[in-house]
């Protein structure tokens, strides 16, 4: 103490890096003053000066925006950093500025730490800049260092505001327009007029505003007027913040002037009217002299009648009129008024008339050019064109139009149907006529051409008699020797007719099943004209042999020969190798089947018994010499085949595959297909040992040959490229012949093992304190015989071995135990190994966490700051105030060690900071500093005193003081038994922290959502009454692989963890001998023991309660592989229910056979704990009282003989009376919580694993299933897709329980799973501008499309998908859910393309307003989650209106025309929308149907009444909403004709005023068809070919290989074996069908099937087999032909007919190539 001055001193030693920083000494309660920086460098770094390396700052700045201005600051130092504005210090005190520091890592994540690549940001942050400036950053290092940074600030001016016209030339009538055009500023440009905003819109639609971009930054707004008038004179401002301009527009006091001369062309003998206009001349009057003049001359005032009258805007009209004008008065007039003249010229109309009169008749002959014109006149020139009758209307004749005031109707070649009446139409402005003329045709007399008809038929057979006629429309009749065929057809005979061309007429003679008095002299006759003579002669059918065909003809097996014949009643004669075959002297057999009854065809087998190679030769079937069929036939060997692992010993690692080897023995692979299959689905088929197709899996194949004694043998070696488990199943070798039989085949179960994998690999280095227990784990996935072990280096002795983990374990580290330590691993010859370095070390302090308990007014708060590593005090700042802990004050501290990592032994404290009689002055951020550059912070908010006070509970899990989670449970668990598992999480962690629970590196539950898959794992999240989190995890039936590491994680920043690990021990020993083993939880006095044969023990109890899930656990020896068929197994397992005098079969084998299967599973696989034994349990979801019963589970062998039973007694309860409540059934099914991010299933009664008590309108109690605690939960449905929900702790008592539910407190959201799309609120196209946090977008306008109205699609402008390419471009919605509170809308939506297998990625909620200016209809924002309401929004959307959308709209949802058949029912949409903003829309609008029909209106509804009588009308509709699409569909019910009209769906006023809007659709009734019974017409029987199928035999309902069912004009239902098809069969002559045919499907529907055919398949042929007709040029002619290399047209060759057959005779001709010329018909017939 020198001087009264006391002088401290501060020494340190052995000095870290980490220590470096500012240095301070104050007093108590003083501020630190004053400061020194010290740096400490690395042990040979050399010293470093601090600088400046760049800075961040904005270039301009708009007039009072905010700005931050950045100095980077390397090495990242702490120093002192003062801001300076124009040379000017700037204070830490003022408000307008904000100076931070931070740290700015420079390694990336998952590099090497760097820390001289790191940076000091230090930033200063200006609230408003308003002039020019600049700002300088100076970092205090000796000497100091400054960079500046200037700013520009842009001050907002308007350059001009014009008008055009100019302002003083306008006139009344005249468009206007405004210009304003500002810099500056990106304000939106305001109008003002006289003071008042300029309002725009559908109320002034002659008025509109627009604004355009004018670079450089310049904005040009624009007012336009369509037409101004007296009403829009006065001052128009032009004005943006801060600056300003007007302009007066006026246009009164304009001089007069003359606006023109208006009239029409005027009819001979009547008025002409001229009328001349002026304007302002109001202060003239009607003294405003006006002189009319004619071709120059001035008119004589007493020549015409003259009216003078005011009009609009401020006209006088002045009217010349002529009562009696003529043709002198055709001319030019002119007006002529003090301001000027004007002038018009007018005509005389004449109406249109003919120049030449037409006939009243004409007559043509058939074939014949003829024309018939019609000339007219008139003024102006009328149009002209013909019109013919057809009944009561006239149609116009196409291409009749003529060519001035001219038409010819032109009818090359006449025909019958151009007779009729026809009249010329002539139409002009001056009028129109019609006159009418009748065209007949005159006929020549009939003639028969020819008679064709077949020399000889078969008796039976049918048909035909062909008849050519000509100028014959009538029937034309058939003889049969002499005698008429046509008085009385019998049902054998039929006559048809076919018009042709060129008059003729084809006339058919139809005779079916003809008989021998059929022969004889056939004639036809057309009126006089009589044919030859055309004779027939009926014959007996002839023997054949149809076909003959063999089955697989293999040893050992029986060889069928089947001969088919026809027309033969006695036996055939087989033939083998040239010797006709004897069947009973040989032991062959031979058997007879004969066809149906009238069936001539007869099936002859012959039978060889068990065949050898010596049956091997040629085969032949005779009726008569003349009618044969033979077969070769060579017997096939039946080869052995193995399949196998082409190395046993082995197993079969994913990543070292095994080939499989297929050994065929005895048969020669040359002529056989070899074919490896998995699961049945055909993978690699090699065929005659070289041709080879494989899956499109990659595999190899190789084949090697040799002998096995005597016999060939064969391997095929599958080899694969990789393997998955998509190989591991049921793999098979089939040998097939050449005729596709199988000869043989061998099966081989293929398992695929997982290599072990390290799984979180011990660090390659590791650092531990001196004298710390280490505890280092090593696990690995893989086979579960995989073992384990830790070694040291160069010992070979391991430490510690385990199945899949082993732990290090050495306790108090010292040097002695530092060095190399290996972790090795292996399974079956598969080894891996890792290195772990292991060193003493120091661990460097940290801040492990910062939380803070509830503060509430009034009462005591705790901010706790756990740190590891640490063994000195920490400092506590209070929004950067240092705090004072006198005795007297409100603040005092305590620390607590805590051991909270049990791995790495870190030892921890927890510090904490108590806060008496919180007020709210206590808010805001408190951080604790071990150094300066070490600390952490957290911010408090101090609320107000809670309406209620929740007792804590000692029965509750709680925490040690200052730990953060912990999970326990027991660290041993037995096979078969249940692990509870409890994880705690402190209160003083924030509840939008996640909870992860992890097993070994399996995820069991995050953040809410629980991803365990395996129906024996539970999940149950709570809270406690202090806050803190519980999670139980519950195991039942423990297995082996449940053991391993179980971690409970916090994701708070650290995480924090706690560790445990869990054990399990074997329960007993099974059995080897078959057998079936329950494995139930015990019961008291029920030995649980496995079940021999010989034993079957007694009856074990099962209690389920109604609505739960109950398991029937049972255990097989040995294993069932299913998927072998059951003729290869040797055992057999069922369950079975007992009941009353019946037993039910529940399942066979893996099979559900029960008819209430769907509440039932089959849990079926190997138990991974004992080799030999298999699970078969049995699940039965919701049980209900009625499941009660005995159930057994039994095991037979191959005979059936049973040989293991095990029998299980299930009791279902029904719940406690107090649990009778339950709820709605509309609210029954799977919802996803929002809140929780999991799914929450609703049964009648549970929710949320917990029964419902009572209930009290949308109050309901429930009780906990595990706990004695009740909740109220307060339902609301806002949509059938949404519930919210909000709900109390769980209480002890439910008494009151209701009334303690905070009102304030959020609802939460379930929204219902697997549900269809609704409609959208709203639907596109829509344009919208898009708004991000941290980028712009709104430049840049993109689209909202619907392709129905439960979708929306939004397409991404190029600025935010170019700023991440990862982003889509499109998204596509379907809507779910909306609903409305206050003024906020909310909607949910479910992406139509996510495959994403979490819950929360599957929805999305979009939450929207009503846009506050003209240019948005909606602003929506969602934050890629499914919660609602939070307005920070991830993306805003800014929404136009719909393109095209007025205020109100209807559709119909794109239906204008609807067709229905009458009795079926129709229904005609309309969808009604009110925009956004619109209030009480119900009130104000209505909407109606209406029908028009025959010019007359029928109202049908009004809003919800029905105004018709007919009760077959009704109303599908919604009500009717702001901002969405109602639905107001009409439905009417059994459809008739008078039904038909056009209806139109109209939205209107209620009050009036303003247009409606409409939507029409026009409702066509056709009759419904009435199907006719299906018979085919009797001419079609017989037999026909087609290109596409072959050989189509018709006849007595039979088309091919279908039968016709019904029909419908020329459409067909043909019924197959499986399915159905509709033919349309279109008849073009005697012998040539053309059909389609839809595809075969099984609907029974005739229109359906048919609506499948479209209109361009191709048209399929059929033509009748051996048919002729007469050829249509019969004579002889000559002809030329041409060839691709040229035309012989100087040698003519001749064509020769005999009326049935074409002789073509070429004449050669010179060609370039010698080649045989393709010779084509090119015409020129003489």
């Amino acid at each position: 103490m020198e001087g009264g001055k006391v002088n401290l001193e501060l020494k340190l030693t052995d000095v870290r890096s980490h220590e470096s920083g500012l240095f301070m000494c104050w007093r108590q309660g003083q501020k630190p003053d004053p400061q020194v920086l010290v740096t400490i460098l690395e042990h040979g770094s050399q010293s470093e000066r601090q600088t400046v390396v760049h800075s961040e700052s904005p270039a301009v700045v708009q007039y009072g925006e905010a700005a931050t201005f950045s100095c980077y600051i390397q090495p990242a130092w702490p120093v002192r950093v003062t801001w300076l504005k124009d040379g000017n210090m700037i204070s830490w005190r003022d408000r307008l500025y904000t100076q931070t520091k931070k740290r700015l890592l420079g390694n990336t994540q998952g590099q090497e730490q760097h820390t001289q690549d790191d940076q000091l940001v230090a930033s200063l942050f200006v609230a408003s800049v308003r002039e020019n400036a600049s700002f300088t950053c100076r970092i205090e290092t000796r000497p100091p260092e400054e960079h500046s940074m200037q700013v520009t600030v842009r001050v907002p001016r308007v350059d001009s505001l014009t008008a055009e016209p100019d302002k003083d030339l306008v006139e009344y009538g005249q468009p206007l327009t405004l210009t304003c055009t500002v810099s500056g500023s990106n304000s939106e440009v305001l109008w003002l007029k006289d003071g008042s905003e300029l309002v725009f819109g559908p109320v002034f639609p002659k008025r509109r505003k627009q604004f355009t971009m004018d670079p450089p930054n310049r904005l040009v707004s624009t007012v336009h007027f369509e037409s101004i008038s007296f009403a829009d004179n006065g001052q128009y401002v032009c004005y943006i913040p801060g600056a300003s301009k007007h302009i007066l527009i006026n246009i009164e006091d304009r001089p007069p002037r003359l606006l023109g001369v208006t009239g029409n062309n005027f009819y001979e003998d009547e008025e002409l009217s001229l009328r001349c206009t002026t304007q302002y001349a109001k202060n003239a009057g009607t003294q405003v002299t006006i002189t009319w003049t004619f071709e120059g001359a001035v008119i004589n005032p007493n020549a015409y009648e003259s009216l003078t009258y005011p009009g609009e805007h401020n006209t006088t009209v002045h009217q010349l009129v002529l009562t009696h004008a003529s043709a002198r008065n055709i001319g030019t007039y002119q007006c002529i008024t003090p301001f000027g003249s004007a002038q018009i010229y007018v005509e005389m109309y004449a109406p249109p008339s003919l120049s030449e009169p037409l006939p009243s008749e004409v007559h043509f002959q058939e074939g014949e050019f003829f024309q018939l014109p019609c000339l007219t006149i008139g003024h102006p020139l009328p149009s002209v064109h013909w019109e013919k009758k057809a009944g009561d209307r006239w149609e116009v004749v196409e291409g009749s139009e003529g060519s001035g005031s001219s038409s010819e109707l032109i009818f090359p070649r006449a025909s019958a149907s151009d007779a009729g009446s026809y009249r010329c139409v002539a139409k002009s402005e001056a009028g129109s006529f019609q006159a009418e003329i009748f065209a007949v045709m005159e006929r020549p007399d009939p003639e028969v051409l020819e008679i064709i008809a077949p020399e000889t038929v078969i008796v039976g057979e049918n048909f035909t008699i062909q008849c050519t006629v000509r100028n014959w429309e009538a029937e034309v009749e058939f003889t049969l020797n002499g005698a008429s065929l046509m008085s009385s057809l019998a049902e054998r005979f039929n006559v048809l007719r076919y018009p042709m061309e060129e008059s003729l007429t084809e006339a058919f003679l139809i005779v079916r099943d003809s008989e021998l008095q059929d022969s004889g002299q056939y004639r036809c006759s057309a009126g006089a004209a009589v044919s030859l003579p055309a004779p027939v002669l009926i014959k007996l059918p002839e023997a054949r042999v149809v076909g003959l065909s063999a089955s697989a003809p293999v040893v050992g097996r029986d060889l069928n020969i089947t001969c088919v014949v026809n027309n033969w009643d006695g036996l055939v004669t087989f033939v083998f190798n040239n010797e006709a075959v004897e069947p009973q002297s040989n032991g062959w057999r031979y058997a007879i089947f004969p066809g149906v009854e009238g069936d001539t065809v007869t099936t002859h087998i012959l039978t060889v018994p068990t065949a050898t190679h010596h049956h091997s030769g040629r085969y032949e079937c005779f009726t008569t010499p003349s009618s044969s069929r033979s077969l070769n036939i060579n017997v096939w060997d039946v080869p052995e085949v193995t399949l196998e692992l082409q190395d046993k010993e082995e197993l079969n690692w994913r990543d070292a595959p095994i080939p499989i080897a297929c050994k065929i023995k005895g048969i020669s692979p040359d002529m056989v297909t070899v074919l490896f299959s998995h699961e049945d689905t055909p993978q690699v088929s090699i065929q005659n040992r070289t041709k080879m197709s494989t899956s499109s899996q990659l595999v190899n194949v190789a084949v090697s040959e040799g002998e096995e004694g005597d016999e060939p043998l064969t391997i095929f070696t599958l080899g694969f490229y990789s393997l998955s488990k998509d190989f591991e199943g049921l793999w098979s070798c089939e040998v097939f012949l050449p005729s596709g039989d199988n000869l043989s085949k061998d099966t081989l179960y293929m398992e695929i093992y997982e290599p072990p994998e390290f799984v979180n690999p011990p660090p390659e280095q590791l650092f531990q304190e001196d004298g710390t227990d280490l505890r280092l784990n090593c696990s690995v996935s893989g086979p579960l015989e995989t073992m384990v072990a830790w070694y040291r280096q160069g010992i070979q002795e391991p430490i510690v071995f385990d199945r899949m983990s082993a732990l290090l374990f050495i306790p108090r580290f010292t040097t002695t135990d530092e060095g190399y330590y290996v972790c090795r691993a292996s399974s079956h010859g598969r080894e891996i190994q890792t290195n772990t370095y292991l060193s003493l070390g120091t661990p460097q302090p940290r801040v492990e966490s910062v939380v803070a308990s509830p503060a509430v007014v009034g009462q005591e708060f705790s901010v706790t700051c756990t740190v590891s590593n640490w063994d000195r005090e920490v400092v506590f700042f209070h929004n950067k105030e240092p705090l004072d802990f006198r005795p007297d004050s409100r603040y005092f501290k305590e620390q607590q060690g805590v051991l909270q990592d049990e791995v790495e032994q870190h030892h921890l404290v927890a510090h904490t900071l108590r806060v008496a009689d919180a007020t709210h002055t206590d808010s805001g951020v408190v951080e604790c500093f071990l150094t300066t550059e070490i600390f952490g912070s957290i911010n408090v908010t101090v609320m107000d005193v809670p309406a209620t006070d929740v007792t804590v509970h000692a029965s509750q899990p709680t925490l040690p003081p200052g730990q953060i989670v912990q999970l326990s449970g027991p660290q041993t668990a037995f096979a078969g038994s249940e692990l509870v598992l409890t994880c705690v999480v402190s209160p003083q962690v924030a509840q939008d922290i996640d909870i992860v629970l992890v097993h070994n590196t399996l995820y069991l539950y995050v953040g809410g959502i629980v991803l365990a898959e395996d129906p024996r794992v539970d999940i149950v999240t709570d809270n406690t009454n202090d806050g803190s989190r519980i999670l139980y995890l519950r195991i039942i039936d423990v297995k082996a692989t449940d053991e391993g590491t179980y971690q409970c994680v916090t994701s708070t920043n650290p995480p924090a963890y706690s560790t445990l690990v869990v054990s399990v021990a074997e329960s007993e020993k099974p059995t080897e001998l078959p057998e079936v083993v329950t494995n139930l939880p015990s019961v008291p006095g029920v030995p649980d023991l496995a079940v021999t044969p010989m034993l079957l023990p007694g009856v074990m109890d099962v209690l389920g309660q109604e609505g739960e899930a109950v398991i029937l656990p049972c255990r097989i020896s040995p294993i069932i592989d299913f998927s072998i068929s059951e003729n290869s197994r040797n055992y057999f397992v069922k369950w079975t229910r007992g009941g009353g005098s019946t037993t039910q079969v529940l399942s066979q084998d893996d099979i559900i056979l029960h008819y209430d299967g769907h509440r039932m599973t089959l849990n079926t696989g190997v138990d991974t704990r004992t080799s030999g034994v298999m699970h078969y349990d049995l699940t039965l979801r919701q049980v209900v009282p009625e499941d009660s019963g005995v159930y057994a589970c039994t095991l037979f062998d191959k005979s059936l003989n049973q040989i293991g039973h095990r029998e299980i007694s299930l009791d279902v309860e029904m719940p406690p009376e107090e649990w009778k409540c339950e709820f709605p059934l509309e609210w029954r099914g799977e919802w996803y919580d929002t809140r929780y991010r999991q799914m929450s299933e609703i049964l009648p009664q549970e929710f949320k694993r917990s029964f419902c008590v009572s209930t009290s309108g949308e109050n309901f109690i429930i009780q906990h299933k595990w706990r004695q605690c009740f909740r109220c939960v307060h339902f609301i449905q806002k949509h059938q897709n949404l519930l919210q929900y909000k709900s109390t702790r769980c209480m002890e008592t439910q008494e009151g329980l209701c009334s303690t539910l905070d009102e304030n407190r959020e609802f939460m959201n379930l929204v219902r799973l697997n549900t269809e799309a609704v409609h959208c609120p709203f639907t596109g196209p829509r344009q919208y501008s898009l708004e991000l946090p941290h980028q712009s977008c709104e430049d840049n306008t993109s689209l909202i499309s619907s392709s129905t109205e439960s979708h929306l699609q939004f397409q991404y402008p190029s600025c935010w998908v170019l700023a991440d390419p990862s982003r889509p471009v499109a998204e596509e919605f379907e809507c779910v859910a909306d609903w409305t509170e206050d003024s906020t809308h909310y909607l949910i939506t479910r992406p139509v393309s996510n495959s994403s297998l979490y819950l929360g990625q599957l929805y999305r909620c979009f939450t929207y307003t009503r846009g506050e200016d003209s240019r948005h209809a909606y602003i929506m924002g969602h934050n890629n989650s499914t919660v609602c309401g939070n307005r920070r929004y991830l993306m805003t959307y800014k929404i136009s209106e719909l393109i095209g959308e007025a205020p109100l709209s209807v559709t119909g949802l794109g239906e204008w025309e609807i067709n229905v058949e009458s009795s079926e029912g129709a229904v005609l949409p309309c969808r009604a929308s009110v925009l956004l903003g619109s209030d009480d829309a119900s009130s104000r609008y209505v909407i109606s149907w209406m029908r028009e029909i025959e010019g007359k209106s029928e109202v049908i509804t009004v809003d919800d009444h029905m105004l018709t009588r007919s009760n077959r009308y009704s109303l599908d509709m919604g009500p009717l909403k702001p901002g969405n699409t109602s639905k107001y569909d009409l439905i009417i019910a059994d459809v008739q004709l008078g039904d038909a009209g056009t209806y139109s769906c109209m939205l209107r006023n209620r009050k009036g005023g303003g247009q409606g809007v409409s939507h029409f659709m026009s409702l066509t009734v056709t009759e419904t068809p009435k199907y006719e019974q299906c018979i085919l017409p009797v001419h079609w029987s017989g037999e026909w070919w087609s290109k596409e199928e072959g050989d189509i035999p018709i006849g007595d309902g039979i088309f091919g290989g279908n039968v016709c069912d019904i029909a419908l004009g020329d459409k067909f239902l043909m019924r197959g074996p499986t399915c159905n098809t509709c033919y349309t069969v279109k008849e073009m002559h005697f012998n040539l069908l053309y059909y389609k045919k839809s595809p075969c499907e099984r609907s029974e529907d005739l229109n359906t099937l048919c609506s499948m055919i479209e209109e361009d398949d191709p048209r399929q042929s059929l033509i009748r087999k051996e048919a002729g007709i007469t050829c249509p040029f019969p004579g002889s002619r000559s002809y030329v032909y041409q060839t691709p290399e040229g035309t012989c047209a100087e040698t003519h060759s001749k064509l020769i007919s005999n009326n049935t057959q074409l002789h073509f005779l070429h004449q050669p001709c010179r060609l370039p190539s010698d080649a045989v010329p393709d010779l084509t018909l090119c015409g020129n017939i003489e």
